[in-house]
């Protein structure tokens, strides 16, 4: 399955949360291997 975002869409997004200018993500389950940001505190994954 393709992601509904450009690559160029979801690197800005990325860069955003990364840099505080974003401060809640949400997302399908798919994002929690890729993520590695310190600055994120909490992840919650519904009906896992």
């Amino acid at each position: 399955m393709r992601s509904r975002l450009a690559a160029a869409d979801k690197a800005e997004l990325m860069t955003g949360f990364i840099h505080n200018q974003i401060h809640l993500l949400v997302t399908t389950t798919v994002i929690e291997v890729g993520v590695n940001i310190p600055n994120a505190s909490l992840m919650l994954i519904e009906h896992a």
